[in-house]
């Protein structure tokens, strides 16, 4: 795989992975005002859309390079990002039962990689 759909690719998982992380900062913050149209609550929201439709033009690139199929196993990075960002950020719980599933996943990507010519 040529290197600037694969940049591409983890740019859009770290960007999709952050929006969540910004998702959960609105939905704490709105919880603390009681509202989800404090301006703190919608300027956090605003950021998470702007990132999701950054992230959303940079996928349309890879894909124009790179087969769905090929592409979409990388999504999967998300499920191992989102929940180390949860731990670090909202110190949020993982189990072992987690790293499990992250050595899982990057198992499959790792074995997707290696599956595939070019």
């Amino acid at each position: 795989m040529k290197a600037g759909p694969l940049i591409a690719m983890l740019v859009t998982v770290l960007s999709i992975s952050t929006g969540q992380v910004l998702f959960k900062t609105a939905a704490g913050r709105a919880n603390a005002a009681n509202s989800m149209l404090a301006p703190d609550v919608l300027g956090v929201l605003f950021a998470a859309f702007a990132l999701y439709g950054g992230a959303t033009l940079v996928w349309v690139y890879v894909l124009r390079h790179v087969p769905l199929s090929a592409a979409y196993v990388f999504m999967s990075l998300s499920f191992v990002i989102v929940p180390l960002l949860g731990w670090f950020f909202f110190k949020e719980s993982l189990t072992p039962r987690y790293f499990i599933g992250m050595a899982l996943i990057v198992a499959g990507i790792l074995f997707s990689l290696s599956a595939r010519p070019g």
